[in-house]
């Protein structure tokens, strides 16, 4: 309910049963549920400071094992690694033709960089640093939305959305 909702739900009570004990209790109870109804929230985001420009569409996010945040950014159509520890950014850019919808991202054991594009129908491998090495399932995926390493057997997961399957 919101917080006008339930004061008036308890307004009626007591205007039903005025002079009691029960109306002058529902009273207390309106006021103190429309207090806490109107209380802001506590939200507890973290949040990566950046510049706004940098950021566009944020859509998926990854953490490697050096703690690194990766993002994948589906309007601006890159990857965006933060590294607060060095205090480094990297524009991670896909080559020829570039990203279509970047939009799963992970890191393996040893830092390397996986990226779903759903547009091109396959996960592209970075090396930490941002350089490409490497296209994965051209011919497998269609629709891959999402990337998960398992970093004890260095296993990789990808969810295909049309296909509707983990590979």
């Amino acid at each position: 309910l919101e917080p006008a909702q339930a004061k008036q739900r308890w307004d009626e009570l007591a205007a039903k049963y005025p002079g009691t004990k029960a109306a002058r209790r529902a009273e207390e109870e309106s006021a103190a549920l429309a207090r806490k109804l109107a209380a802001p929230v506590e939200k507890k985001v973290v949040q990566v400071e950046t510049q706004a420009s940098e950021l566009v569409r944020p859509y998926g996010v990854g953490v490697d094992g050096d703690g690194r945040i990766l993002v994948t950014d589906t309007l601006a159509r890159a990857v965006h690694v933060f590294d607060r520890g060095r205090s480094r950014y990297i524009r991670v850019a896909a080559p020829d033709p570039g990203f279509s919808w970047p939009t799963g991202v992970d890191a393996d054991v040893d830092g390397a960089i996986y990226v779903s594009d759903a547009g091109r129908g396959e996960l592209l491998v970075f090396e930490p640093d941002g350089t490409y090495t490497r296209s994965i399932g051209k011919d497998l995926l269609e629709r891959p939305v999402g990337v998960a390493i398992n970093r004890r057997t260095n296993v990789v997961y990808v969810t295909d959305a049309k296909l509707h399957r983990v590979h």
